[in-house]
């Protein structure tokens, strides 16, 4: 037998009530558990724009590379895809923001031809070294040199990466950054 009369208004409420929040509360669990909110989608520090460069000495620069401007590493390969860094006569640095969300930095670096190599290079967050590995071995300081070298580096909870070009001498080196990637 069906209701009729007055009470039949605040049942309707409360069934409506009810289906509404059921579906907002489905949508919200989806959408939490949606693989595309959980992570952010893949980067490369390139796509992330130029980097901030710093340096207690006049230079350093960033240089895209191009099919008509490729990298030329000091063992004769050109890269159309990548960037060179060129450090100072002193330690220059160069500071990407990180969106939240990666968890590693992975690049692959060599020396440019314009060098004579070897490069060291570090990676810093703020005012704190980086641990990284270099071709599978953990270091704090990388020598880049002829061969290409893969590096990755632990950038989970961290807002900012910075290469540091650390040199204390009369010869400002240049890296080449053939590759990288946020994951």
């Amino acid at each position: 037998m069906a209701r009729t009369g007055p009470n039949t208004l605040p049942i309707q409420h409360v069934l409506g009530a009810i289906t509404t929040f059921a579906a907002v509360t489905a949508a919200l669990s989806v959408g939490l558990a949606s693989p595309s909110m959980a992570s952010p989608k893949p980067a490369t520090l390139q796509s992330l724009g130029k980097p901030a460069i710093t340096a207690a000495c006049k230079g350093g620069s960033y240089r895209v590379a191009s099919p008509s401007a490729p990298l030329m590493t000091i063992s004769g390969h050109k890269y159309s895809n990548g960037f060179a860094l060129t450090g100072t006569n002193c330690n220059t640095l160069f500071t990407w923001q990180i969106p939240t969300g990666y968890s590693t930095l992975s690049a692959t670096v060599v020396l440019d031809q314009s060098d004579s190599g070897p490069l060291a290079m570090t990676f810093k967050s703020g005012h704190t070294a980086l641990k990284f590995t270099a071709n599978g071995h953990p270091v704090s300081t990388f020598k880049a040199g002829t061969n290409l070298a893969h590096v990755q580096v632990p950038v989970h909870g961290l807002h900012q990466v910075t290469i540091v070009l650390p040199n204390g001498g009369s010869d400002a080196g240049i890296l080449d950054v053939t590759s990288s990637g946020l994951a």
